[in-house]
């Protein structure tokens, strides 16, 4: 019951973010412009990005998990409690010496 509490939260967050969007004005450098001018393909790249780094930290976390290193617990905790940053770290500590 808990996990369709969360993912319904999530759904209408996400709906009325973008019924925001939709009404919302575009404005640049302190001018309304017309929204169909607006360079969207930024967003795209921002989400190629996060789809990235998701992937990455993902794969560092498995490879953690999985792996044979005497502190894994420690570098567990490293990486979900820093995200990315620790990923990185982990990914030049450990993984690149393997």
């Amino acid at each position: 019951m808990k996990n369709k509490t969360i993912f319904g939260g999530a759904t209408l967050a996400t709906f009325l973010f973008m019924i925001q969007s939709v009404l919302a004005a575009c404005v640049v450098n302190g001018k309304e412009v017309p929204c169909s001018s607006f360079p969207w393909w930024i967003f795209i790249i921002i989400f190629a990005v996060a789809i990235f780094f998701f992937v990455f930290w993902l794969r560092m976390l498995i490879h953690a998990a999985k792996g044979s290193n005497p502190n894994k617990a420690v570098w567990i905790i490293l990486i979900v409690l820093t995200q990315v940053l620790g990923a990185v770290i982990y990914y030049f500590v450990v993984k690149v010496k393997e």
